[in-house]
């Protein structure tokens, strides 16, 4: 879930949030709990406004909308288990046009195989200005599977700790995405121009200017604790895996036999 930020000189633009229920009301459903969760959510943030301020207040001020935010859903009947805010850097616009408004989307790249067994997991947000009648439409997210596709081509014949080292290389790759994801938004608000007036008339001013990557997580894959190709022994990322769980490597591994 992404809540902007309304204070112009926050550091951050927006917050990309995600949470757990412990407890959800029986006569709520999902679309309804996550209407009482965006609302008090931003409502939260907008309090807290002041630790936006400073880069070092994000620990604290999240620390804050965590606890308010327990004691709002309390009354709803829902009972919240955690709730993780990560900041997203105020960025500069691409744009001039004051009647345009960003749009966000976020995507979870989860499970991404790398070459030597691990998995990575990417959260990617994704920032487009549009006019209000587009954004009022609301978010549906059109980028997942694509994303997905890309990831998994570029990052699958790469070794995890090379794949890590790659993430803002491959991020950098992604503007023939964005020139879709623009001419797709230049078409629906070309169809509710027309709709309203009667002409179709593409808005040039509508872009997708800026891509963050919120998390970059690396986890083990059954196939990860094998001597890497490279080297003919356990590389440093296959070794970090192992000591928190040595049980998965190979006895003859552990016993150093190689």
């Amino acid at each position: 879930m992404i809540v902007a930020v309304t204070e112009p000189q926050s550091c951050w633009e927006a917050f990309q949030a995600s949470f757990g229920l412990k407890r959800a009301h029986k006569r709520l459903n999902r679309t309804v709990i996550e209407a009482i969760i965006r609302e008090r959510l931003e409502l939260a943030v907008a309090q807290k406004a002041a630790w936006w301020l400073m880069s070092d207040g994000l620990a604290e001020g999240c620390h804050q909308v965590e606890a308010w935010m327990k004691e709002q859903l309390m009354v709803h009947g829902l009972e919240l288990a955690s709730l993780d805010l990560v900041g997203i850097p105020r960025t500069a616009r691409g744009h001039e046009r004051e009647d345009l408004v960003p749009l966000y989307q976020e995507s979870w790249l989860d499970q991404i195989p790398t070459a030597d067994g691990f998995q990575l997991n990417l959260s990617i947000v994704v920032r487009s200005w549009v006019p209000q009648s587009v954004a009022s439409q609301g978010n549906h997210n059109i980028l997942d599977d694509d994303l997905r596709h890309l990831a998994v081509q570029y990052f699958s014949g790469l070794d995890a700790e090379t794949a890590l080292s790659e993430i803002s290389r491959w991020q950098g790759t992604l503007r023939p995405l964005l020139d879709q994801l623009e001419a797709t938004y230049r078409t629906v608000a070309g169809l509710l121009t027309a709709a309203r007036c009667g002409i179709l008339r593409e808005d040039k001013g509508i872009t997708s200017d800026t891509v963050w990557i919120t998390r970059r997580q690396l986890k083990s894959g059954p196939r990860a604790f094998q001597p890497g190709q490279r080297y003919g022994y356990l590389d440093p990322y296959q070794l970090f895996f192992m000591l928190k769980d040595r049980k998965q490597l190979h006895e003859r591994y552990r016993l150093g036999k190689g």
